[in-house]
């Protein structure tokens, strides 16, 4: 896993959407940022160490309607956690 090193994750949060919604355990961007070098770092050493795993998601429905009543179908959508973008 030598391409999710430290520096990349770093340079990549960077990126990330800074209006994106909190995940199922309700932390906020500016919240993981705070310990940003802690939890990268706690982060990469779990992938060296083959210890990472990732939490389970919280599987929920969207309606997607085309127009048509009788036609309703639904879209599978997980929800992570935060920390897992």
């Amino acid at each position: 896993m030598h391409h999710l090193s430290e520096e990349f994750l770093i340079e990549t949060w960077g990126q990330m959407n800074k209006a994106g919604a909190s995940g199922i355990d309700h932390m906020k961007m500016e919240e993981y940022g705070r310990n940003l070098k802690d939890n990268v770092s706690g982060l990469v050493l779990r992938l060296r160490q083959n210890r990472y795993r990732a939490p389970a998601v919280r599987r929920v429905e969207i309606p997607k309607n085309g127009g048509r009543q009788d036609l309703l179908e639904f879209l599978p959508w997980k929800i992570g956690f935060f920390k897992e973008r």
